[in-house]
């Protein structure tokens, strides 16, 4: 085996050395940058976990939210057409009521207006019928004093 080494050079003294060095170099290598890479890339990962968790909650934030106006805008939808309806329905009954009371108030009208002429009637054939009185006096006068004559 001593052969072999001294074939290709090799000195165990050497190899010794050499792997001592390179032990010596892993060890610096963990501790100093191996070690801080890690915790940096394990921050990273937390931080991208975290930030996909957060994703996540938005994104179903956001769809009962969705859900939530479309449930609000869809009650506000019946609020309003029963509010439709109901004034429309209001408006019917003001019409009729007032087409009532037209009525009311235009038969009242008719109804005064003929007793007013029919007042106006009685007061016109008594007029008339004192005029026809006097006329008929004054006549009868002028034909008596005619005959007197």
């Amino acid at each position: 085996m001593q052969e072999i080494l001294n074939v290709f050079g090799i000195k165990w003294e050497l190899l010794l050395i050499q792997a001592f060095n390179f032990a010596l170099m892993l060890l610096v290598l963990y501790k100093f940058v191996y070690k801080p890479l890690f915790k940096v890339v394990e921050k990273r990962e937390k931080k991208i976990k975290d930030s996909i968790a957060q994703a996540e909650a938005v994104e179903m934030m956001m769809k009962d939210t969705e859900e939530k106006r479309k449930e609000i805008l869809s009650q506000a939808a019946k609020k309003a057409d029963e509010i439709y309806e109901n004034a429309k329905k209001e408006a019917i009954l003001i019409k009729q009521k007032a087409e009532i009371e037209a009525e009311h108030i235009l038969e009242e009208t008719t109804n005064q207006a003929k007793v007013q002429a029919e007042i106006e009637k009685e007061r016109i054939l008594k007029d008339a019928e004192k005029e026809l009185v006097k006329t008929s006096v004054l006549l009868a006068e002028k034909i008596l004093k005619k005959e007197n004559e």
